[in-house]
């Protein structure tokens, strides 16, 4: 695989969207359209159980801003905060 920045997803089954993005050994998770970002360090935190936004606001908000320039909008993929 080429070489990134950061590398960006979504899941949109059964439920509440999901985006995430994973910049070196940070992870951004939002839930839903209007959750709020989760930020993980994986490095000491590898199962993902302490959110660090509010420790790092600098880094949740970059998380934020790499999973809106990453994003494009499609009509069979539309953010959501619950199932249809």
């Amino acid at each position: 695989a080429p070489k990134r920045d950061y590398f960006y997803w979504e899941l949109h089954e059964n439920g509440p969207s999901l985006q995430a993005v994973r910049f070196g050994d940070w992870k951004g998770v939002k839930v839903g359209k209007s959750g709020a970002v989760q930020l993980y360090d994986l490095k000491a935190d590898p199962a993902e159980k302490t959110d660090l936004a509010d420790k790092h606001p600098d880094l949740a908000a970059k998380a934020a801003k790499l999973m809106t320039d990453a994003r494009e909008d499609h009509p069979d993929w539309p953010l959501r905060d619950k199932p249809e």
